[in-house]
């Protein structure tokens, strides 16, 4: 079958709902992939597109950066799919090319298995090999044998490229364990490039610049092959392709790290959420910092800093031991949006080079200007927390008391995390069984009544996550006179 009528049999279902005529006739174009919504402007279904207020230029801007620019630090080519099978099977894949490091490329592949509530995590060195004037990205495995993955725009009958249509095939295999995953899919942006704050030029905290665009509806159908099964698939997903003088990572190479997530709801609208952290784990409401940006099902878009991100729930990976936030509720004013994410497995945890880093799959639900609204997000979090270290200012240790006098009962944390405000709880116990508390929670200072206690004396301040996940504590003994 010629690739031409393989594509609109892949866009079938669109081309009945919009009542396009679909022709696989040998001389007919491919049939462009309709806007389900009917609202996004035409003229980005043309290259070269040239959106205004931007240098940002498509389709020329699409393929690699770093080879003819050594002032690109970092580039990568990053998609996140939402796949289902005709039965109602469920899926969830990420993966993203890397520019090559030292002539070293790079590339992780993960497929969380809903059903199952297990995912696969990949990842493999190797080579990338990048066109400079539209998306074209071919890897070679280092894993001999192993066929070669890509994701490249297509082209119609006239050999011309095809506008914001790709293909990506993705393939994994492990020779130790004879695990081999796949995926094979036709991929279709439904709306126009979303340029990130506008136009698509970035701070990033203290990190640096980078150019930034994302095709926040994709469209997808085809097959992913998953422990020895293959299925057909389709489903939608999100492309954001980032390059530019930075440097990011979940190795402690750069000045920041972040919490990212990708926003599918039901109704159509599409929502990008980050936040970085500094060094010190501090988060500023400024540009450069994090925000929320958005693709309305009427295609408009936007971005504001005025936004809640409530960190619900802490988890702990067991074999790192490291924390990440687990639940989140997501608030903009701006938009009417209120919604919670959940992650939809416990541990998606993804391996990168001799670390982690967290990022899944997430169910939503919540409200958008007061009526229901449900969805899928993929969060992920580089960002991860420390246990956190209280240190007793007042008293100090083999202080003596008054048990007639409240006590004032000061402390700190060295280690504090703007993602995890904590709560206190202040005690004391003496060896006959008195027992003496702050109210609960409690900010410091505090005054701790003594009068039921006597005689030594152990005083503990604990600090806690929202849902006591994370701990730190500190004690000291002390001397309380009748």
């Amino acid at each position: 079958m010629k690739m031409k009528c393989r594509i609109a049999v892949v866009l079938v279902g669109w081309v009945m709902l919009a009542g396009l005529p679909l022709s696989c006739d040998e001389d007919a174009d491919i049939v462009e992939p309709p806007d389900p919504y009917g609202v996004c402007p035409s003229p980005w279904r043309a290259y070269p597109y040239e959106p205004a207020g931007t240098d940002i230029r498509f389709p020329a801007d699409e393929g690699a950066h770093y080879v003819d620019d050594l002032s690109v630090t970092m580039e990568w080519w990053y998609t996140i799919y939402h796949l289902t099978t005709a039965g109602g099977r469920e899926f969830s894949v990420m993966t993203s090319f890397f520019m090559p490091q030292l002539d070293i490329g790079y590339r992780p592949f993960n497929i969380t298995d809903v059903q199952t509530g297990q995912m696969f995590d990949s990842d493999e060195w190797g080579t990338l090999e990048a066109a400079t004037d539209h998306l074209e990205l071919d890897w070679v495995s280092d894993v001999a044998q192993e066929p070669a993955s890509f994701f490249r725009t297509r082209t119609d009958s006239r050999g011309d490229l095809v506008p914001f249509g790709y293909e990506q095939q993705l393939v994994h295999h492990d020779p130790q364990t004879d695990h081999t995953q796949s995926l094979h899919l036709m991929v279709d942006a439904v709306k126009s490039p979303y340029l990130v704050a506008g136009d698509g030029l970035i701070t990033i905290g203290d990190s640096g610049d980078s150019y930034y665009y994302s095709l926040t509806h994709l469209e997808v159908s085809g097959q992913l092959e998953l422990a020895g099964e293959v299925f057909e698939v389709t489903g939608y997903g999100w492309l954001d392709h980032q390059w530019g003088p930075f440097m990011l990572s979940p190795l402690s190479l750069s000045s920041n790290s972040y919490e990212w997530m990708a926003l599918h709801l039901s109704n159509g609208d599409q929502y990008m959420v980050s936040t970085l952290f500094d060094v010190e784990n501090r988060t500023h409401r400024e540009e450069g910092f994090g925000s929320i940006g958005w693709k309305l099902h009427d295609c408009t878009q936007g971005i504001t800093l005025d936004h809640t991100i409530e960190r619900l729930a802490y988890w702990q990976q067991p074999e790192t031991g490291r924390y990440y936030s687990h639940r989140w509720r997501i608030v903009v004013p701006d938009t009417g949006l209120d919604v919670i994410l959940e992650p939809a497995i416990e541990d998606q945890t993804v391996s990168f080079f001799h670390t982690s880093f967290y990022e899944g799959r997430s169910v939503i639900t919540g409200t958008l200007n007061g009526e229901p609204v449900s969805g899928l997000g993929f969060a992920e979090m580089v960002h991860h927390y420390q246990e956190p270290e209280v240190e007793i200012l007042s008293p100090t240790a083999d202080a003596t008391a008054e048990a007639t006098e409240p006590m004032t009962v000061s402390w700190t944390v060295t280690n504090p995390d703007d993602g995890n405000p904590l709560t206190y709880v202040v005690t004391a116990q003496d060896s006959g069984g008195g027992q003496a508390q702050c109210g609960q929670p409690v900010e410091s200072p505090c005054d701790l009544d003594l009068t039921s206690l006597s005689g030594l004396v152990t005083l503990r301040v604990v600090a806690s996550s929202v849902d006591g996940v994370i701990t730190g504590q500190q004690s000291l003994e002390l001397d309380v006179l009748p």
